[in-house]
């Protein structure tokens, strides 16, 4: 996988635009790039905090259609 190609895709999206479950989305590229960093327990807190906003207690919004190509 190209990561640079990866991370500009990611912040090529108008996240600030979308909405999870806690508002504006604009903290989504931050949890991905953590998914595709080296430290496991940023990735681990990003997955927890993805859950959290995205699918929140099993709710889609905006912003889950949007991430989900990055998972």
């Amino acid at each position: 996988m190209d990561l640079t190609r990866f991370l500009a895709d990611v912040d090529a999206q108008p996240w600030a635009d979308l909405q999870h479950a806690y508002g504006s989305a604009a903290d989504v590229p931050g949890f991905l790039r953590a998914l595709a960093g080296e430290s496991e327990d940023a990735a681990s807190e990003a997955v927890s905090e993805l859950y959290g906003t995205i699918l929140h207690q099993g709710s889609v919004y905006g912003a889950t259609a949007r991430a989900v190509p990055y998972l």
